[in-house]
């Protein structure tokens, strides 16, 4: 408690400066890639089976794997941040956000390493398990509207819930049980 006492300010700093940095990177960046995606369609109106197509698309896939690693960069960032200044808490040595700004800004290439090498395998993993949800959607519920199945709730619906429900639960335990043991490298970072 006391290495907290101590360090809160520099921690809740760090925590701002980093979310700073994520509307100030991510919000163009999403930006940019909204108007690539725009680019692709006759129309420029979206769809959700416009966005499946576009997320199946290499230019999509690409897409996708630069948001998701430039968000796990800054997350990474972040948390080298508290990292230093939580083992200078431990070594009884005052390290200000901004030392441990520029400590983990020399890293930032290696973040990012972490995080591009991290966002397709937790894809490949993901995939599986999307694509058994897109075939029974295809099974099940592709004949009528979303609206249809809220209001009636047919017993395929609920069965296409239920199956789909436990696939997510399970993709979360490997995805989460895969991403921990990453985190578990940023340390050494």
């Amino acid at each position: 408690m006391g290495d907290f006492r101590r360090t809160w300010p520099q921690l809740v700093i760090t925590d701002l400066l980093v979310r700073t940095l994520a509307v100030v990177v991510l919000a163009p960046l999403l930006g940019l890639l909204l108007r690539v995606f725009l680019a692709t369609t006759a129309t420029g109106v979206v769809s959700d089976a416009a966005i499946v197509g576009f997320l199946l698309h290499p230019i999509g896939w690409v897409a996708l794997v630069v948001v998701a690693s430039v968000s796990l960069a800054l997350l990474f960032l972040e948390l080298g941040q508290l990292l230093v200044i939580g083992f200078g808490a431990g070594e009884k040595r005052r390290v200000t956000w901004l030392e441990a700004f520029r400590y983990a800004v020399a890293r930032l290439s290696r973040f990012v390493q972490i995080a591009a090498h991290m966002v397709p395998r937790l894809l490949l993993i993901a995939l599986p398990f999307l694509a058994f949800g897109g075939g029974l959607y295809l099974l099940l519920a592709r004949q009528h509207d979303i609206n249809y199945f809220l209001a009636q709730k047919p017993p395929e619906f609920l069965a296409f819930v239920a199956v789909v429900g436990l696939l997510l639960v399970a993709m979360s335990a490997l995805l989460m049980i895969r991403f921990a043991g990453w985190l578990l490298a940023l340390p050494m970072v």
